[in-house]
């Protein structure tokens, strides 16, 4: 479950103050679960003490995002770039891993894709197939990859995404994080 928790918190977003059924929001966002895996997860997350803050958090940016909408395309981004499987040079990447990493294997891959889900805001598992993780395992590399990216690697990820975007004249930042007001103070 943990695993999927960006993917339900996503999806709880979309609906919360919406009419939409929860079956078309998971097609929206292109998730792949059933609504009694939302429905145990969102119940989960209120009964537990810890987790109320989430909760509000999730309605105030749900709120955010119907009056002030988001500063990047989202769709437009997974139309340019959703089939893709080569967003970065291997000769680039490797003449970096040199100089940072005694064991580079399969960081090019996982560079790969970091690229998808960063610019089209989608979950790996939606990916090329040649992106896909294959298995469990697999996944768990992909997410110590990007847990563990050294300051120069992720320069490189961010310009080159950068680079990316202006190829396509895409005039967003690679990135957003709304300012929600009052989230400051909570846990206080």
């Amino acid at each position: 479950m943990v695993r999927r928790a960006d993917q339900l918190l996503s999806l709880a977003c979309l609906l919360v103050g919406s009419t939409t059924a929860i079956d078309a929001g998971a097609r929206l966002l292109g998730p792949r679960f059933s609504r009694h895996t939302l429905s145990n997860f969102l119940t989960d997350l209120s009964g537990r003490d810890d987790c109320a803050d989430v909760l509000h958090v999730i309605t105030a940016l749900a709120d955010h995002l119907d009056t002030r909408g988001s500063p990047i395309d989202y769709a437009r981004r997974r139309a340019l770039f959703g089939s893709r499987e080569t967003f970065l040079d291997l000769q680039r990447w490797l003449r970096l891993q040199k100089t940072l990493r005694s064991n580079p294997a399969g960081s090019h891959l996982h560079a790969q894709r970091w690229f998808f889900e960063t610019l089209t805001g989608s979950s790996i598992r939606l990916a090329h197939p040649a992106l896909t993780p294959a298995t469990a395992a697999d996944y768990g590399h992909y997410q110590r990859f990007r847990w563990r990216l050294l300051p120069a690697e992720a320069d490189l990820l961010h310009q080159q995404a950068h680079e990316l975007l202006d190829l396509h004249h895409v005039d967003e930042p690679l990135r957003w994080s709304p300012q929600l007001p009052g989230l400051s103070t909570w846990g206080t």
